[in-house]
């Protein structure tokens, strides 16, 4: 397990004299000295939580880059960390990682868990690359015209969302 430097034991002896010279027996103490406080957590819980958005690849690393810190009271610890897979969430782009670390002693004594939770979101709106040409409809006997479904004329991409995936509406509906 390491160096583990606050184990060990220390040997006091002890004698009992009285004013005429007489010696008790001798009485041996032993105390032993052994480290079984975990490290503790200095980061706060949730200070390395992050939300960003699910194309910011640049922030997404300074996220998963960030590590919390721990102390121990008898001397340095080690951190692991267990990264986190992405779990999706209910639309493309959006989803979580979570990852945990563990502090550990010289001692082999364990911290809580500590745990990080980065969510991708969006929050940028698609942008229409291409519209709809300009038609003129022709009016039928009543005056009315019948309006053409524009939509497959249009072209737009998103941050997270394959423009295959994207959603094009019209209004008034064809």
């Amino acid at each position: 397990p390491g160096n583990c430097g606050a184990k060990g034991s220390y040997t006091n002896t002890w004698i009992a004299k009285d004013a005429a010279g007489n010696e008790s027996t001798i009485f041996t103490q032993v105390i032993t000295v052994n480290d079984q406080t975990a490290p503790t957590w200095t980061t706060l819980a949730g200070a390395l939580d992050m939300t960003i958005s699910c194309n910011d690849e640049e922030e997404l690393n300074r996220a998963q880059s960030r590590a919390p810190k721990a102390i121990d009271n008898c001397g340095s610890v080690t951190l692991s960390k267990t990264a986190g897979v992405f779990v999706p969430g209910n639309c493309a782009g959006k989803g979580t990682y979570t990852n945990t670390w563990l502090a550990t002693d010289a001692c082999s004594n364990q911290s809580q868990v500590y745990t990080q939770v980065i969510t991708l979101i969006d929050n940028t709106a698609p942008v229409i690359n291409v519209c709809a040409p300009e038609k003129t409809v022709q009016a039928g006997v009543s005056c009315k015209a019948t309006l053409p479904d524009f939509t497959t004329d249009i072209q737009a991409n998103d941050n997270c969302t394959a423009s295959a995936q994207l959603i094009i509406s019209q209004s008034p509906v064809a």
